[in-house]
């Protein structure tokens, strides 16, 4: 029985060693899967650096997921800055465990690798296969300039997708200068082969004469030729859609051109509409406006207008486009209404108005023209030509807002910002602000920006606020470039960088902001990505001083004071 008892009693012991460990690894697993949550969440709340916090804590306590997750915060820059390296790093650790994504993951790169290779060793699909990573930044952070590389080396071969997509690039300026004959050339080699894409854009140069003299039976010869393209499965792609439409919009032009030369003035506005726009046809198009308003054509009338107002096809003449857009506005031309009315307000073609400019405005506004029921909007929030009133500002530009009007949707977003017309709402701030971001205006994207970085209506995420800033910036707004200086200033967002924030400062400083006229002063003064210079540091706390920037005055006081002799 002692015996017995003793080997129980050491049984007993090993297994409470046994059980305590595997109590310790369940408790780490619930830990890790805890923390992996909490992740999650804060990603779908798009607080990405808390995301990275948590997901980070996981990771490090070997959770497979969260080391996938963790990467792809990596990959997209979201809550870190972009680190391919790291990102591969991650999904390693998570592939060595066998989570099924990261192992695909690794895989797509190890195939790239290959691409890589072969694309070195002169193989031409291989050039362009690995042109398409590095273009689009599969897998890999994108280098347009890297893809130019490579999509050469691929057309210089005679690989016709290759070919286009180099022409796209000179076309858009992606990676190389811009450059439309160049461009040309090689959808021109493209075309040769057939190549759909290159087809369809190079009968659209020889319609506009972009990079090539117009030549309108060469792009009707394109474009058909591009509509017949079909794939294997005998489906029509994109493009050969696209082609198609182009095809028959020359072949109506045609048919229109025959009728409007016998007075009719439907056809006369068709053909004066296919013209417009198209270089080298804006005279053809201002002639054929011209014969259908003489006609009292409403719309024509309204084109003709704007022919002038623009000066396309005819020289600039703003009282000629204000005679024509009230002759258009008299019979209720919603976009002659609202152009007459900001002709009225800014004095042009006319003596300046701002009541008569709201009437116009106003007229349009009913027929539910987004851009004049901003205009209106904008004249209640300024009191131009009406009784200042913000509520009613805000319910024009709510109605401009919600038909997707870019301008009417930054100036709601700022009204439930500041609380102007309507009770604060950050969240709904955010929320119309995005929305404008999204279609590139860029106030919305520098306000946006800011409640980003301020945590305001959305988690605080200087990655987010950083990129907005940028947006915005690149556009040249002042304040938005002056805040991309300060993310690079002070690493928020982005890997801190003094030449960087410098040279931002300077364009803002350049546009009269005074925070950017002061801060590149503190530059010059402190050396900071430029050559010390106190001269240029005065220079430029005297301008920020001028705009009422009160630290500018203290730091001319500290430049003007006696240096302390020993």
């Amino acid at each position: 029985m002692e015996t017995n008892g003793k080997r129980h009693g050491l049984f007993t012991g090993a297994f409470a060693v046994l059980l305590a460990a595997a109590m310790l690894a369940g408790c780490g697993k619930e830990r890790a899967k805890s923390e992996y949550q909490k992740g999650v969440d804060a990603y779908y709340a798009r607080d990405y650096a808390k995301a990275v916090e948590h997901y980070r804590a996981a990771a490090a306590m070997n959770d497979a997921d969260a080391q996938f997750q963790l990467g792809w915060c990596y990959a997209k820059a979201e809550g870190v800055p972009m680190d391919w390296d790291e990102a591969f790093r991650w999904w390693g650790k998570a592939a060595g465990q066998g989570h099924p994504d990261s192992v695909k993951r690794m895989e797509k790169l190890r195939e790239r690798e290959a691409i890589r290779q072969a694309a070195e060793q002169g193989d031409a699909e291989a050039q362009y296969q690995f042109a398409e990573h590095c273009f689009w930044g599969t897998d890999m952070e994108e280098n347009e300039a890297e893809s130019v590389k490579w999509y050469r080396k691929a057309a210089e071969q005679g690989h016709a997708e290759a070919q286009a997509q180099l022409g796209l690039c000179y076309y858009d300026g992606m990676g190389v200068e811009e450059d439309v004959v160049e461009a040309v050339k090689w959808w021109r080699k493209a075309a040769e082969q057939d190549d759909q894409f290159a087809l369809c854009r190079l009968g659209e140069c020889y319609l506009d004469g972009i990079g090539v003299d117009m030549d309108w039976d060469k792009a009707r010869e394109c474009f058909r030729r591009a509509a017949e393209i079909k794939d294997e499965e005998d489906e029509v792609h994109y493009f050969a859609s696209k082609s198609q439409e182009m095809l028959d919009a020359i072949l109506a032009y045609e048919k229109n051109l025959s009728a409007a030369e016998q007075g009719d003035a439907e056809a006369q506005i068709a053909v004066g509409k296919f013209c417009s726009g198209r270089q080298g046809a804006e005279e053809e198009a201002f002639k054929w406006y011209r014969k259908a308003a003489e006609q009292g054509h409403a719309e024509a009338q309204y084109e003709l207008g704007l022919s002038y107002d623009r000066g396309e096809g005819v020289p600039q003449d703003n009282a000629e486009a204000v005679k024509w857009y009230r002759l258009a506005a008299a019979q209720g031309v919603a976009r002659a209404q609202n152009n007459l009315g900001v002709c009225c307000e800014y004095g042009e073609g006319v003596p300046q108005d701002a009541a008569e400019a709201v009437k116009w405005y106003r007229l349009a506004a009913e027929q539910q023209l987004a851009v004049a029921q901003r205009n209106l909007g904008h004249c209640y929030s300024c009191g131009i030509g009406v009784e200042k009133d913000i509520a009613e500002a805000v319910k024009w530009f709510r109605l401009a807002a919600v038909q997707g009007y870019a301008s009417a949707q930054s100036d709601l977003g700022a009204c439930y910002y500041s609380g102007q017309g309507v009770t604060e709402d950050k969240a709904e701030a955010v929320r119309w602000l995005r929305k404008a971001a999204e279609q590139d205006e860029e106030r919305a994207q520098s306000l946006l920006g800011m409640c980003c970085y301020m945590g305001e209506g959305t988690a605080q995420d200087y990655n987010e606020a950083f990129q907005w800033f940028r947006k915005a910036a690149e556009q040249g707004r002042a304040d938005a470039q002056f805040l991309l200086g300060s993310c690079f200033c002070k690493g928020e967002g982005t890997a801190q960088d003094y030449d960087k924030a410098f040279q931002w400062f300077r364009k803002a400083a350049e546009q009269g902001d005074a925070e950017a006229q002061y801060n590149l002063g503190i530059c010059y003064y402190n050396g900071r990505g430029v050559k010390k210079d106190t001269a240029e540091a005065a220079k430029w706390f005297r301008e920020a001083a001028k705009n009422g920037n009160s630290d500018a005055k203290e730091m001319l006081e500290v430049l003007d004071s006696p240096v302390p002799q020993p």
